[in-house]
């Protein structure tokens, strides 16, 4: 009768060592993601992190007109399930068990946000037009001092 609990125990804690999902988002979206070379699909891509002894992974991301960008992401996050099951399950099986959760305790982060650089710089916003210039004023009309003396004939 014990061994029922405790194998359904173990199955529980072994699916909770499953693989888990790190989303790769690129700014601009639609650009090409490769993981280790291997072509994912467009971005925002949700990618497999099977856990391990902490993996590279290689990302490059590809976009017609921008530059191509290549980061290696690193598992550096703790997966506290799987470090929950290996506690439990070493503990049931007097360290044993805890052997398959082990390499599994390391994960990527939930998400990762690229942006890209343009290869070439935008136009520059060309400058308004200078305001028009006002008409010209004429000179002012300055009475004459003398009138002028009637012609006669």
């Amino acid at each position: 009768m014990r061994r029922i609990p405790t194998l359904t125990s173990l199955l529980v804690l072994f699916a909770t060592a499953c693989a888990h999902q790190a989303r790769i988002e690129t700014d601009p979206p639609g650009a090409e993601v490769y993981v280790n070379g291997e072509r994912v699909g467009l971005g925002p891509v949700e990618i497999e992190d099977e856990g391990g002894w902490r993996k590279d992974y290689e990302i490059t991301l590809r976009k017609d007109g921008y530059e191509p960008t290549q980061v290696t992401l690193t598992q550096d996050t703790v997966n506290m399930p799987t470090l929950l099951a290996a506690g439990i399950c070493g503990a049931c099986t007097c360290g044993l068990g805890a052997i398959y959760f082990v390499p599994r305790i390391w994960k990527l982060d939930e998400r990762y946000r690229f942006v890209m650089v343009r290869k070439e710089p935008l136009p520059p916003i060309p400058a308004a037009p200078p305001p028009p210039s006002p008409p010209p004023v004429a000179a002012p009309v300055t009475p004459l001092e003398t009138p002028p003396t009637p012609i006669r004939y």
